[in-house]
């Protein structure tokens, strides 16, 4: 089965709500965090200090990668393996409102954008019988964004199960929403806020490469998108491959001085 992305949409994938930034390390008491995770999962693995987190290292500051089990992506990859090569890939999951993470319920959490990618490449890993697959980003073209508590925008399907679509139009008001929150919050670090900035600033031409490697291999299907419900974008003039180009935004690219102020799986 072919991924039915349109050029010059972004990629989204959900993951789990952890507690310490998706940095490499376990979440503190595991087992009263709802992370998403099952509780079994938590309690047997987390808990007891063992690593089987898929999205652990997410954000790590050496070595950022996470895995998608093969009921999420094989589909698509076994047959493209390079379909997810220099696509820009939405993080994105449920709000860790309270002291015990995600909430649950009648009144469940709001999705949040946790951070973004743009893929490098794909590793296809087999474990006994089983195989997952490790998401890589191009070298510093990743980020952490959780700490803006951004909403997620509304995505639409792909061809299969877990990976979804933002449809371009939207990354303007996406973009926008992100800089202002940006320009008022605090960063971990010097180097993250550098970081951002850049991203913000290249995220343009990052969507039209993305945009030029799918259309070499993207089985579009029509109709895929439905109409939504969503904040107007700025009306951009067309160009490239037949999407709306972003708006130039770079005088929002700024930040302003920092004031003091989380699908695993076991494998």
């Amino acid at each position: 089965m072919k991924l039915n992305l349109h050029p010059g949409n972004l990629l989204a994938c959900r993951i789990n709500t952890h507690r310490s930034r998706w940095g490499g390390t376990i979440c503190s008491d595991p087992e009263q965090w709802n992370c998403s995770a099952p509780e079994d999962f938590r309690r047997d693995y987390c808990a007891e200090g063992i690593s089987r987190c898929f999205q652990l290292h997410t954000f790590s500051q050496d070595n950022p990668h996470f895995y998608i089990d093969e009921g999420g992506i094989s589909w698509v990859l076994e047959e493209t393996p390079q379909a997810l090569d220099d696509q820009v890939i939405l993080l994105y999951g449920a709000s860790g409102a309270s002291d015990w993470g995600v909430k649950t319920g009648r009144s469940q959490a709001p999705n949040h954008v946790f951070g973004l990618y743009r893929v490098a490449r794909v590793e296809r890993e087999e474990r006994g019988m089983r195989v997952v697959w490790k998401i890589i980003p191009h070298q510093d073209d990743w980020i952490c964004l959780d700490h803006l508590r951004v909403r997620a925008p509304y995505f639409d399907r792909t061809a299969g199960p877990y990976l979804l679509q933002l449809q371009h139009s939207k990354l303007n008001w996406l973009l926008q929403d992100l800089q202002e929150r940006a320009m008022s919050s605090a960063w971990q670090s010097k180097a993250e806020e550098k970081r951002w900035k850049r991203i913000a600033s290249q995220l343009s031409s990052w969507t039209d490469k993305a945009a030029t490697a799918c259309s070499k291999w993207v089985e579009v299907e029509s109709p895929t998108l439905q109409d939504e419900v969503v904040p107007s974008a700025p009306v951009m003039p067309t160009k490239g491959l037949g999407f709306k180009g972003l708006a130039d935004l770079s005088h929002m690219v700024q930040v302003a001085p920092a004031i003091k102020p989380p699908i695993s799986q076991p494998v």
